[in-house]
């Protein structure tokens, strides 16, 4: 596998001596977050070989992924002992130490998940202590890639039906009571769809927003309001409205300030704006004009019908 490797010291307040890391970040990973590369260990088991310089007082530790509030878990394999991790950080990415007990060169700890459901995904791995030669990882494919969201079903799960007057009541525009049967079938539908929108939203959107602007690239280096604003960028805040708020809040919210500032040109009216080189694209005013109500129509307003008055696209 293809990975990028590093050696750093790290100091500790309760360590005298000097610690270094060495580093294996998985920058082939297949899916990723934030515009960081993963492997996900419920379709990817991890082989890590400890290097020949490791010493007993050396620490294993893994770049660990949060996605929300609930736990992920992960399952390690190590000198003949088995062992399981469940954690969840704030951070996207967080370094978490490995309890596999003593290191010894050149064993191997072996990194796993179980089904679908909340299974870890990592970043990279790393050797903190007196170890300064970097670990060797094999990534080994154990299933295929999941087709409609994290363990959830899929459309061809869902039992067909036949159109009968039974059926036809349940789809009653205003029912006279409670059709709990209507609820669940929608429910499970809705669950199907809005897991689609959360997987797309984070592994799609999320690897073209480019760090350094704050804003988006979904077909290259330039931000332009005809498109990508008017086209791309609504569609990306409704997702997160529906299925990350934390992302609407932070990351959705960081676009429109970007934009803002970087794009305008005259007063309020835009102007493209090339992530590569750092610099406006100065247009015709006419084009500015085409731009900022694109913007404006396709844009701000379908955000605003969803977000209300007193949110800041509404400002």
């Amino acid at each position: 596998m293809t990975a990028v490797c590093r050696v750093c010291a790290l100091s500790f307040a309760m360590i005298p001596a000097l610690a270094w890391s060495a580093e294996v970040l998985f920058t082939d990973g297949p899916q990723q977050y934030q515009g960081t590369p993963y492997y996900w260990l419920a379709e990817w088991k991890l082989v890590v070989t400890l290097p020949g310089d490791v010493a007993t007082g050396d620490r294993f530790e893994v770049l660990f992924g949060s996605k929300g509030p609930a736990k992920r878990t992960l399952y390690f394999q190590y000198d003949g002992k088995t062992g399981v991790l469940a954690d969840v950080r704030c951070e996207p990415f967080q370094w978490i130490a490995l309890p596999v007990g003593p290191l010894s060169p050149g064993k191997t700890v072996v990194l796993s998940g179980k089904g679908r459901r909340q299974v870890a995904f990592l970043a990279g791995v790393r050797i903190v202590g007196r170890s300064r030669e970097t670990p060797k990882v094999k990534a080994v494919r154990i299933a295929g890639p999941v087709r409609s969201g994290d363990g959830v079903a899929v459309w061809s799960d869902l039992p067909g039906f036949a159109v009968n007057d039974e059926t036809r009541r349940l789809w009653a525009v205003s029912p006279e009571k409670p059709v709990w049967r209507r609820a669940e079938r929608s429910a499970r539908y809705a669950g199907i769809a809005l897991s689609k929108v959360q997987r797309w939203l984070h592994e799609r959107v999320l690897p073209v927003h480019d760090q350094k602007t704050g804003l988006f690239r979904p077909t290259g280096p330039v931000w332009n309001y005809r498109d990508t604003a008017a086209d791309c960028y609504p569609f990306y805040v409704w997702a997160a409205w529906f299925t990350d708020r934390s992302l609407l809040d932070t990351v959705m919210l960081r676009t429109l300030m970007a934009e803002q500032r970087l794009g305008n040109h005259v007063d309020r009216l835009p102007v493209p704006y090339d992530m590569d080189t750092g610099r406006k694209q100065v247009i015709p005013f006419d084009r500015m004009i085409f731009g900022a109500s694109e913007y404006a129509k396709d844009g701000l307003v379908p955000i605003v019908e969803l977000t209300g008055p007193a949110s800041p696209w509404f400002a």
